[in-house]
């Protein structure tokens, strides 16, 4: 890397958010971010995976045959890429050919790649991707490559979800239906760590998000209505049945075990009190898109002024906005 990580990812960051907030397909967007990050690292190749179907899909390549986009995809725990995501780790391999879960893909053309490092993309605590580089010369890369990776990867995920990235198991381009959002839903709630149904009709939409979230081991939360009218009808059977019972965010966050004071106080805190928050607390703060609000605070976290414990949530010690 020819300058410091910190620049380079500062680098990226203001590519990526220009990137996000243009205008163009999904599928350019995914192009420009390796395209980006590769000019910006020196790398040979960049390539992000990301989760559909259950399997891990080359989505965007920079230095790979573009061919292998959508064509070359990895079960979770298979290869370099699906032992990244199955096991949430990062990999950084002088010589990737001689690591035990090696796979091959002809189709890619990476033969010629000696180096391979990749970086897990999560968001709410589970794996929807893999951010890979790659290079000829056959060498470790030092750490502070390794740290631009996760402050890429951590961004990519934010942007995922906030432009609406996340994948689905239908094509790019494909009409809305109805029959599509039982599907959609599906990777909703296995992407969730519980779900939540506020207020159901009795042949609601949610009610079925609410058994996939069941069938999925996750927690299935649902708020007590009024019987009149029939308008939470569904919520009411959910909790005749053994959903749990809630009636405010901080029901919900002690349900998961999550510290509750994140829902008890305002992010700005007093006489330097170590203060959690969101991208979104920020953004209604300050009164600014949640975009800008994510590139500030990726912004504070490279100088050391804030940090991030988890799933979108940030900490401080000492006051910044």
């Amino acid at each position: 890397m020819p300058t410091s990580a910190a620049i380079s990812a500062r680098e990226i960051l203001t590519g990526l958010h220009e990137v996000m907030a243009a205008r163009g397909s999904v599928q350019g967007k995914l192009d420009r971010v390796v395209d980006l990050i590769a000019e910006k690292m020196e790398s040979e190749v960049c390539s992000i995976y990301l989760l559909r179907d259950n399997k891990l899909e080359l989505f965007a390549t920079h230095g790979l045959r573009k061919e292998a986009v959508h064509v070359t995809k990895l079960r979770m725990g298979e290869g370099l890429v699906g032992t990244i995501a199955a096991e949430g780790r990062i990999l950084n391999l002088a010589e990737a050919a001689e690591h035990a879960a090696f796979a091959y893909r002809p189709e890619t053309g990476e033969e010629s790649f000696h180096s391979f490092a990749g970086v897990p993309i999560v968001r709410l605590e589970s794996p929807i991707g893999v951010l890979a580089v790659q290079h000829a010369e056959p060498r470790c890369y030092e750490d502070v490559e390794i740290e631009a990776l996760q402050t890429v990867a951590m961004v990519l995920s934010e942007m995922i979800a906030a432009s609406g990235l996340l994948v689905t198991e239908f094509s790019l381009g494909s009409a809305p239906e109805d029959w599509h959002f039982p599907r959609r839903n599906r990777i909703i709630s296995g992407l969730s760590k519980a779900v939540v149904v506020v207020e159901a009709k009795e042949k609601s939409g949610s009610l079925i998000t609410a058994r996939l979230a069941a069938d999925q081991g996750r927690d299935v939360m649902a708020v007590p209505g009024t019987f009149v009218g029939g308008r939470n009808r569904g919520a009411n059977a959910l909790l005749r049945d053994g959903a749990k019972l809630v009636e405010s965010a901080v029901d919900i966050l002690q349900e998961l075990g999550l510290d509750d004071s994140l829902a008890r106080r305002s992010p700005k805190g007093e006489g330097g009190q170590v203060v959690e928050f969101t991208v979104d607390e920020i953004a209604q703060q300050l009164k600014i898109p949640a975009g800008e609000a994510l590139a500030r605070l990726l912004e504070w976290e490279l100088t050391g002024e804030v940090r991030r414990i988890g799933s979108g949530r940030f900490v401080r010690s000492r006051s910044k906005v």
